[in-house]
C-alpha cells in the first residue's frame, strides 16, 4: 500500500506508465483477498488524487487517430498497428474515465458500460467506442489467422489493402474513435 501511495503521489509520466496498468491486475496465485485489498486501496486513493488523474489523462491522450487529414489510414509498410495506434488509447481512456467516475471495473467494456450508466458522459460516444474496440479486436484476430496461414509472425498490424472498401471504411471509423476518446478523457471540466 505504501508503494502504491508513493506511485500515486509522484508526478513523473514514467511512474504513471507503470501504475496505470496496476488498475487492470487480477491475482493468479497467492492470497486473492490480499490482492483485492491492495487493488481497492489503489482505487480509493486514485479517486482522492485529482493530480494523478489529470496526469493519467495526459498520458492516455498522447496519441491521435492514425487517420490523415484527407481521411486516409496512416500505415507503415501497408499495415496499421491497431493495438499500438488505437486499442491502447481506448483501453487507457476507459481506465481514466472509470477511475474519474468511481467505476470499479477492470475490463474495458465493463468500465465504459459503468460510466455510461452514470449518465455523466456522452452515451453515444461511449457506445461508439465500445463498438470500435470490439471491431478492432476482431480485425486483429482475422489478420493474425491470415498471417498464421501464410507463415508470417502474428502481430496487431492490420494489412489495410486486403480489406474490402466497406471494411476499410469501418476500420477508419474505428480508428477515429481514438480522437473521440481523447476528447472525453481530456475534458478539463471533468477534473473540477
Amino acid at each position: 500500500k505504501t508503494l502504491v501511495d508513493d506511485w500515486l503521489g509522484r508526478s513523473d509520466w514514467k511512474d504513471i506508465c507503470y501504475v496505470d496498468i496496476f488498475y487492470d491486475f487480477k491475482p493468479v496465485h497467492g492470497d486473492a483477498r490480499l490482492a483485492g485489498e491492495i487493488w481497492r486501496h489503489a482505487y480509493a486513493h486514485a479517486l482522492r488524487s485529482p493530480g494523478f488523474l489529470k496526469l493519467l489523462a495526459v498520458v492516455a491522450t498522447e496519441v491521435s487517430a492514425p487517420v490523415g487529414i484527407f481521411g486516409n489510414i496512416r500505415t507503415r509498410q501497408g499495415r496499421v498497428d491497431a493495438k499500438r495506434q488505437c486499442l491502447l488509447q481506448l483501453v487507457g481512456g476507459a481506465r481514466v474515465l472509470a477511475l474519474r467516475n468511481g467505476v470499479d471495473r477492470r475490463s474495458t467494456r465493463e468500465r465504459l458500460e459503468g460510466v455510461q450508466a452514470l449518465g455523466k458522459e456522452n452515451a453515444n460516444d461511449l457506445k461508439a467506442i465500445m463498438e470500435a474496440h470490439e471491431l478492432l479486436l476482431g480485425e486483429i484476430l482475422r489478420q493474425q489467422l491470415i498471417d498464421a496461414d501464410a507463415g508470417l509472425p502474428m502481430s496487431s498490424k492490420i494489412e489495410v489493402k486486403r480489406l474490402s472498401r466497406r471494411a476499410r471504411k469501418r476500420l477508419k471509423w474505428a480508428l477515429s474513435q481514438v480522437d473521440v476518446m481523447n476528447t472525453l478523457v481530456g475534458d478539463p471540466q471533468a477534473f473540477g
